[in-house]
């Protein structure tokens, strides 16, 4: 099977049952700090700072670059290996980690990574529950959770 497209995106990815969730920010935003914390959590690391995406068929994946693979730069420490991996999975949703407070209920957002609409999720860096709002972004994109469709603000 022929890829769709091929492109390098600036984002830290990690993958729970098959689904992989890309997290984006600006440098110095938390990007592996979260990983790490999601990656404690049972999640697998497919890459740090820089993910490939290949266009499949119904879905984009993420797949871990040659180089690099299996470490994450854990600040204050080091590059780190060990993690245990993922060498790719279908793109679920993108979490950018932002400097300011986003909307209590925001609109539904997408991000177009080639051809596709991924859901995004715009997550406040400095939210003492940073891991649990990412965990819970996770679990809702696998369908363990719903949101209900009242509470959100038509777009």
């Amino acid at each position: 099977m022929k890829d769709l497209f091929t492109q390098q995106v600036a984002a830290t990815s990690i993958c729970l049952d098959n689904c992989a969730f890309l997290i984006q920010g600006e440098p110095g935003a938390g990007k592996s700090l979260l990983a790490l914390q999601l990656l404690y959590r049972g999640a697998f690391l497919i890459s740090d700072d820089i993910t490939r995406i290949i266009g499949a068929w119904q879905s984009p994946m993420a797949v871990s670059p040659e180089r690099g693979s299996g470490c994450l730069e854990v600040r204050s420490i080091g590059i780190v290996s060990g993690f245990p991996v993922c060498p790719q999975a279908p793109v679920r949703a993108v979490i950018n980690l932002v400097a300011d407070c986003p909307e209590r209920i925001p609109k539904k957002s997408f991000v177009k990574i080639g051809p596709y609409k991924v859901p995004l999720y715009q997550l406040w860096k400095s939210n003492p529950a940073l891991v649990d709002q990412a965990w819970t972004v996770m679990q809702l994109s696998m369908g363990n959770l719903k949101l209900k469709s009242t509470l959100m603000k038509k777009e």
